[in-house]
């Protein structure tokens, strides 16, 4: 039985020189070698270009559109949402404040989504970690609030507006009394 499989195995060997061999291996090699080399290209062209829309305010735009429609797409999912507005959408971050000055916070936990339809007057407080609705409410918009803020906002000056400011030699202490 050993003979007949050393003979075996010496019939397989003598078909393929050591030449052949030895260039079917360089061959596998150069084929993963190019498949390696054309994988790690295409991840460097990848990153290359996600880069370059970090870096210029279009691309970050985009960025930021796309995670907005993924969070709308999800928090979709789990309740009907209005179709004739875009909500605003905000990270909540100091839970604890919010929930002591309103009790519509107290269910969230930091890092959760907010979702403000002002046009339709509800706002979501979704929970990514958890993929769930954690609130719903109604948005109060106190109009008097808003036109006091608006009017305690000044218009940013034309520049005809702006007066020149002459050079003096005057230094700070000079204006103290």
């Amino acid at each position: 039985m050993k003979i007949l499989r050393r003979f075996r195995i010496r019939r397989v060997l003598s078909c393929f020189s050591l030449n052949k061999i030895v260039m079917l291996i360089m061959f596998l090699a150069l084929v993963a070698i190019s498949i390696f080399a054309t994988w790690s290209y295409l991840k460097y062209d990848k990153a290359k270009k996600e880069l370059t829309n970090y870096t210029n305010a279009e691309g970050e735009q985009e960025i930021i559109d796309a995670e907005v429609q993924e969070l709308i797409a999800k928090v979709g999912q789990l309740m009907m949402l209005p179709d004739d507005e875009e909500p605003v959408v905000a990270t909540l971050l100091d839970v604890e404040k919010l929930a002591k000055e309103q009790p519509f916070y107290q269910k969230a936990k930091n890092e959760d989504r907010l979702l403000i339809y002002s046009k339709n007057k509800k706002a979501i407080i979704y929970s990514p970690s958890k993929n769930i609705i954690v609130n719903v409410g109604t948005v109060h918009v106190n109009k008097e609030e808003v036109e006091e803020v608006q009017s305690t906002v000044s218009p940013t000056p034309e520049p005809e507006e702006i007066e020149e400011v002459e050079e003096t030699d005057e230094t700070p202490e000079d204006f103290i009394e």
